[in-house]
């Protein structure tokens, strides 16, 4: 097992989000959708940054009392599942293990 960090969105970008929730949604709708046409056509390093931003700003919203609700767990579930997939592809494991502890997103591979 071995175990990779990431932080997708840069202080700059993570507080400028967290003042300004309504554009959490375009940002989490866009980098979905990037990420799904990367997948498509293989390009698995660039879907892997798409994903990264959207599990991340999903999981602004989520670790937010005023913003968290069904929609935004139900975003952050797609977004694993999409980026567990990139990171699998990427490595060539079969077990991923995402973790949200202090925001940043540690993969581990089995």
């Amino acid at each position: 097992m071995f175990a990779m960090r990431y932080r997708f969105l840069c202080p700059h970008h993570r507080q400028w989000l967290m003042r300004r929730p309504r554009e959490v949604a375009p940002l989490w709708q866009s980098g979905m959708q990037a990420a799904q046409s990367h997948v498509a056509r293989g390009e698995w390093e660039r879907a892997f940054s798409q994903v990264g931003c959207a599990f991340e700003a999903a999981g602004l919203m989520v670790s937010s009392a005023l913003h968290c609700n069904r929609d935004w767990l139900r975003r952050l579930s797609a977004s694993e599942a999409l980026l567990r997939l990139v990171v699998q592809r990427l490595t060539g494991e079969s077990a991923v293990e995402l973790d949200r502890s202090d925001n940043t997103h540690l993969a581990r591979i089995h």
